[in-house]
């Protein structure tokens, strides 16, 4: 009898001891898989469990398994118990693992990857805590047995070493994350929980086998025979499950593990794709970060160019402004210009009347019988003292006219060139307005705002025209220069062709240095008085007005000057009349009294040799003052005749100053405008691409 209470007892240790070991391996288990608590309890199941063997063995009620005992109902109804727990954990624990499968399988692989690092980030803070704190406990129990001087260089080196250890810790957990691969997070998952319904089943089925051979050594009783049939029937469901198990576990296993190498061999594979993934990943953000300095730079090139374009929009706005007044300014020009041109050409026929007058009165005084010589003399001076003040202020007038009207052809002729650029858009803004007048035509109501939308279109149509035909002009007209043979300009063949004002005929230079003509701006006409031509304004300009007296026929030419002819009367213009020598315009205008009669008796002195070449010098420095400061010197002599200052010399270098300042900024305003014309082409072509 001792002998078969030892036995059971020695297979009750056994039983116990199994159960210790598969506990701890589901517990490892648990800890790896990190699932819920249904798990854990099922451990503290078998817990408890082993616990009851503890009781019944420490309290030798195993001795006591008979059918004469008194225990035997308690025992067994016991060992019921622990059965039917263990097996509704077992379900429980089943069905939590089903459920965390089949939920686990509707999550997304980066949801279960976050969801399985964060429980291990969770578990791995808890095992650091306590590893620190089991050093910590351990740390200050050796302290406290040492002397007092050594706590301080203890106490270093173990704050050394905590930190060494919680380091040491601290890489090993993100060596595991590290080590994760999200590609197989899933099948290692599965394959995690299908070992565990594995262990539980074989748990169960251990655990029940064992119970069932325990319970084979008592007398058999209908309630141990129930008990035992639950027991099979638990076992060879047990059984199915983990054969199930087993197959599900080998297809898992062969999917997560397909390869023939080792386990070792695969780690390290991975361990390598992983760090040249991470090299790569580095050159990747490098990359990136090479682009956004790129994406930053140019993000701020284009900031500048917005900003620039815009600041280019408005200087453009602002110059088509100005070109706008400027076409205005070129019609109010051209206006004037024809205004100064037609006061010009009457104040040339009113000279030329009251020339002819005084001319008729000095014929009418040769012609008297009754004057005393010395009266006649006298009367002949005055003539020709009065005609001579007519000439000069004629001549004065008309040089003033004159120079006003060059600046203002040229500031015209300035400002046509720039806003010739913009002649479509001046066409395209006038059909703009005629395309608003005629909508509101069409919305108009009574004959009277049609009526007045008409007179308005005909206004702009005509303001229209009139402003191209002006620009016309100013474009047609061209830049006159001067030189030591006379006022020219250049034609489109770059030729230089001599003017020598606007009712002049044309001529070049031929080969031996003559001048030829080659075209005549006006058509002549002749009448009892002497050779005209009608100009644009209407008025009858004489080029040549036919007297006679006692010296022979003459002619006024158009300065009032007398040519002496003889018999010819015919109207004859030759170039050397229309470009006299520089130094023959700088001549002041000679009495025409007995110079003229002298000259028409044929009285020429000759002239020396000294008087050719000052001739000369004077004509090459003549040449050169035009040249060079001709304009501007007759602009402000004309503006100093015309003001008359107190102090003239100071007037007239102030004046040439002011000329000087408005040419540097004529000059700086026309390159500030062809930059804009290069800035806008290169905007319309940046807008194009």
């Amino acid at each position: 009898m001792n002998a078969e209470a030892h036995s059971q007892a020695q297979e009750a240790d056994q039983v116990l001891r199994d159960i210790a070991l598969k506990n701890l391996q589901l517990r490892r288990l648990t800890s790896v898989l990190l699932v819920d608590s249904e798990f854990l309890r099922l451990c503290d199941t078998f817990d408890e469990a082993k616990r009851t063997f503890e009781r019944a063995a420490a309290d030798n009620v195993v001795d006591r398994f008979s059918i004469d005992s008194d225990t035997e109902e308690d025992i067994i109804a016991l060992l019921e118990l622990k059965i039917k727990i263990l097996q509704r954990s077992g379900k429980s624990c089943l069905q939590r693992i089903v459920k965390y499968n089949d939920a686990r399988k509707e999550d997304t692989p980066e949801l279960q990857e976050a969801q399985f690092k964060d429980r291990l980030q969770t578990l791995h803070l808890y095992n650091l805590t306590k590893v620190t704190d089991v050093f910590g406990r351990a740390f200050w129990t050796l302290v406290g047995v040492l002397a007092i001087y050594a706590n301080f260089k203890i106490s270093s080196v173990a704050c050394k070493r905590q930190i060494s250890c919680i380091l040491l810790c601290a890489k090993n957990h993100l060596n595991c994350l590290q080590v994760l691969q999200s590609t197989n997070l899933d099948n290692t998952i599965e394959l995690s929980c299908v070992r565990l319904r594995f262990a539980v089943n074989s748990f169960l089925v251990f655990a029940l086998v064992q119970l069932c051979e325990l319970l084979d050594t008592m007398e058999s009783e209908e309630s141990v025979r129930r008990m035992h049939s639950k027991l099979q029937d638990e076992i060879r469901r047990s059984l199915n499950d983990i054969q199930v198990n087993e197959e599900e576990l080998a297809s898992l296993r062969q999917k997560l593990f397909t390869s023939a190498d080792s386990l070792t061999a695969q780690r390290t594979i991975a361990i390598e794709q992983r760090e040249k993934q991470g090299l790569d990943l580095q050159e990747h953000l490098r990359t990136i970060d090479l682009l956004e300095l790129d994406r930053q730079e140019i993000e701020g090139r284009v900031t500048r160019l917005i900003e620039e374009r815009e600041e280019i929009q408005k200087q453009l706005d602002e110059r088509r402004r100005l070109l706008h007044d400027g076409m205005r300014e070129i019609v109010r020009l051209e206006r004037l210009i024809e205004q100064i041109e037609r006061e010009m050409s009457e104040r040339t026929a009113k000279f030329q009347q009251g020339a002819q007058r005084l001319e008729q009165r000095r014929l009418d005084i040769l012609n008297d019988k009754t004057l005393s010589p010395e009266e006649r003399a006298r009367l002949l001076a005055e003539c020709d003292a009065e005609l001579l003040e007519l000439r000069q202020s004629h001549t004065s007038n008309i040089n003033l006219l004159e120079a006003r009207c060059d600046e203002l052809k040229r500031l015209s002729k300035s400002l046509a060139t720039d806003v010739e650029t913009f002649r479509d858009e001046v066409a395209r803004k006038h059909r703009d307005q005629l395309a608003e007048l005629e909508r509101q035509k069409l919305l108009a109501t009574t004959p009277s705002q049609i009526a007045l939308i008409e007179a308005q279109i005909q206004l702009q149509q005509a303001e229209f025209n009139e402003n191209l035909t002006m620009l016309s002009r100013a474009q047609a007209r061209p830049e006159y220069f001067f030189d030591e043979h006379g006022r020219y300009y250049f034609n489109e063949a770059g030729e230089r062709i001599y003017k020598r004002d606007s009712y002049a005929s044309e001529y070049c230079l031929g080969p031996d240095g003559e001048m030829v003509k080659i075209s005549s701006a006006l058509s002549l006409q002749t009448d009892e008085n002497g050779v005209y031509f009608i100009d644009k304004f209407g008025q009858k300009i004489y080029q040549q007005q036919h007297f006679a007296d006692a010296a022979g026929e003459y002619y006024l030419d158009a300065s009032g000057t007398r040519v002496y002819t003889g018999k010819t009367t015919e109207p004859m213009l030759s170039a050397s009349s229309e470009f006299p020598s520089p130094f023959e315009r700088t001549q002041p205008l000679q009495p025409t009294g007995s110079t003229e009669s002298s000259v028409a008796d044929g009285e020429f002195l000759p002239e020396s040799e000294s008087m050719q070449e000052l001739r000369g010098r004077v004509a090459n420095d003549v040449a050169y003052i035009e040249e060079t400061v001709g304009v501007a010197l007759r602009k402000g002599l004309a503006a100093l005749s015309r003001t008359r200052p107190d102090d003239p010399i100071g007037y007239l270098a102030d004046y040439l100053a002011l000329f000087q300042k408005n040419a540097m900024e004529t000059k700086r305003r026309q390159q500030l405008l062809e930059r804009l014309r290069l800035e806008e082409s290169d905007c319309r072509a940046e807008s194009r691409i």
